[in-house]
């Protein structure tokens, strides 16, 4: 992991410290809620209907990535989704050039990066 992620106050420890925040939830995130767990459930009947002989595993693991997407789209909504903090633009720069080059067989070209 980059070393600019804060890693979680879980890693190394046997399980999490236990939640102390308000269990009292908003209507708004109450239907939320609601929308994520259905498009969970959509999603993994989906992908369940799938499985028959001859579908290869590598077919389900395809489903269950998009799955995963539009579960990652749906908890999106949530405030505390994106922490803004700051990054090391030379780092994050770097990181996203690694990442497209798997997009595909394309000339990539990085003109250049600083470290500010």
């Amino acid at each position: 992991m980059p070393a600019h992620i804060a890693r979680p106050e879980y890693v190394d420890k046997p399980a999490p410290a236990p939640f102390r925040g308000s269990e009292v939830k908003d209507a708004e995130t109450i239907e939320r809620m609601r929308a994520a767990c259905r498009l969970a459930a959509q999603a993994r009947e989906l992908v369940g209907s799938h499985v028959a002989p001859g579908v290869t595993t590598d077919e389900l693991d395809r489903m269950s990535r998009i799955v995963e997407d539009l579960l990652l789209l749906a908890k999106s909504e949530r405030p505390d989704f994106v922490t803004p903090g700051p990054v090391r633009l030379a780092e994050l720069t770097a990181d996203v050039y690694v990442k497209a080059r798997t997009l595909g067989e394309r000339d990539w070209v990085l003109d250049g990066h600083t470290d500010l």
